[in-house]
């Protein structure tokens, strides 16, 4: 089996904790892959061997994976359209099944390579097809933190200064006072200087 060489043009990958989504744009086709599998696809350039790709496995993912593990998930991701190589299936993964290759090699499921695909329905297909029902509602979330303060906001205009009222009515005249006490006598003054003596009378 010549070195096998990862497809990388019309994909979108996204990668996830311990799985990797593939998404054929042209195909239509998602792909779920493993951790194994997806560490198999990410080093598969076209220089690697089997047995290189066997020691990137072993050395990512501390498990006893080997040549015979490599070579299924090469034929995995063959079959799924993720490699521009063409692969012939190997005699040993032909001949063994997954459970009994993980008898074989002592390991575990966890080592194996696994690719999951699915067609995704076209857009027109899609649009056709009638709304399933509505789940129901989530639990609500938690409350956000609170947001900061706003910008105080500009000072208004002062307003017009509305009409004078109309003036009020005349009071009432108010009742006359009480008179008051008559004043003390004053002093009597100094008497005045003797008038001029009048002129003699005349004689008959």
């Amino acid at each position: 089996m010549k070195p096998p060489l990862a497809r990388r043009e019309d994909l979108v990958v996204k990668q996830m904790a311990d799985e990797t989504l593939v998404y054929q744009v042209r195909q239509h086709r998602a792909h779920c892959l493993n951790r194994a599998a997806a560490l198999i696809w990410q080093f598969c350039d076209g220089t690697r061997t089997l047995t290189d790709l066997a020691g990137v496995l072993r050395r990512e993912t501390n498990l006893p994976a080997d040549e015979r593990v490599v070579a299924l998930g090469v034929e995995e991701l063959a079959k799924a359209g993720l490699l521009e190589t063409d692969v012939l299936p190997s005699a040993d993964a032909a001949r063994l099944s997954r459970r009994q290759l993980v008898a074989r090699l002592g390991a575990t499921l966890a080592i194996l390579p696994v690719v999951l695909s699915v067609t995704a329905p076209k857009a027109a297909a899609a649009a056709s097809s009638p709304p399933g029902p509505a789940g129901p509602p989530g639990p609500q979330g938690p409350q956000g933190p609170q947001g900061p303060a706003g910008t105080p906001g500009a000072k208004g205009a002062a307003g017009t200064p509305g009409a004078t009222g109309a003036t009020g009515a005349t009071g009432a005249t108010g009742a006359t006072g009480a008179t008051g006490a008559t004043g003390a006598t004053g002093a009597t003054g100094p008497q005045g200087p003797p008038g001029p003596q009048g002129p003699p009378g005349g004689g008959f």
